[in-house]
């Protein structure tokens, strides 16, 4: 399950934080690019390194550092699995890495906008306005059904469940006490929604208006040519003159076993 942190807003007043919604949609996307365009170790560490400074300057290494303890199965799964598939201790490690960096700029942008501001932004990049208000409202329900799933599963254990016993099959049957109050929870808060949605005039016109318009400030435009500058430097270093450090923690593991 995705852990909760990395999908709820949380306030605060840092640079992080002031920054706009399209700003860091940009480093998001930069930075997943930079994670895909090559593999080799060392790469992979800097890139992963420079993830953690919008963490450290948005106060929530913490919530990070939480975030990870939830996510070290799937971390441990994704190493066995490439390892012993190919024997490649760098190409293993680097699929964690890149693992941590997909994570790390998700969260980093996921804890630090707030979805109003988000569904401003796509409305300015022309998205129609249902599909930004079926993606947010999608945002800010998710956290609320986990946490009702959350609090189902803990009163059905209270009346004695159990659904860490027994094969996978009666695992799954097991759940069934869980999954009708929640799919009935969800459809009784989303009918909910609707009617709030009819009583405010919603669909009335095709072209709403808003109360205010987001704009971009002096950190918004550093960032931006800050990340254009990384991620040209990375084509460059990797399609237009390749560089790959000689470093390889496979030679090194190699030179250091006895002949």
């Amino acid at each position: 399950m995705i852990p909760q942190e990395l999908l709820v807003f949380k306030k605060g007043r840092t640079v992080v934080h002031r920054l706009t919604p399209r700003t860091k949609m940009y480093f998001a996307a930069v930075f997943t690019i930079l994670a895909l365009i090559r593999m080799d170790l060392p790469y992979m560490v800097v890139v992963f390194l420079a993830t953690l400074i919008p963490l450290a300057l948005a106060r929530i290494v913490r919530v990070w550092l939480k975030s990870l303890k939830t996510l070290a199965f799937f971390i441990a799964v994704v190493f066995l699995f490439n390892y012993l598939f190919t024997w490649d201790l760098d190409l293993s490690l680097s699929m964690v890495l890149r693992l941590l960096i997909l994570v790390n700029v998700f969260m980093a942008f996921m804890r630090t906008t707030m979805p109003d501001d988000l569904a401003q932004t796509l409305y300015e990049l022309g998205i129609p306005h249902d599909f930004v208000l079926a993606f947010t409202m999608s945002l800010r329900f998710i956290p609320t059904i986990m946490r009702d799933a959350q609090n189902i599963i803990d009163a059905q254990r209270a009346r004695g469940l159990e659904t860490e016993k027994g094969n996978p099959i009666k695992r799954a049957k097991n759940y069934i006490p869980i999954l009708v109050p929640l799919i009935v929870n969800a459809v009784r808060r989303a009918r909910l929604v609707a009617e709030a949605m009819e009583s405010r005039g919603f669909g009335a016109t095709d072209k709403p208006t808003s109360l205010y318009e987001i704009k971009a400030t002096k950190n918004d435009w550093a960032v931006a040519i800050l990340v254009t500058l990384a991620l040209a430097l990375a084509i460059y270093l990797t399609y237009i003159n390749p560089f790959y450090p000689p470093l390889s923690l496979n030679k090194i593991l190699s030179n250091l076993s006895p002949r």
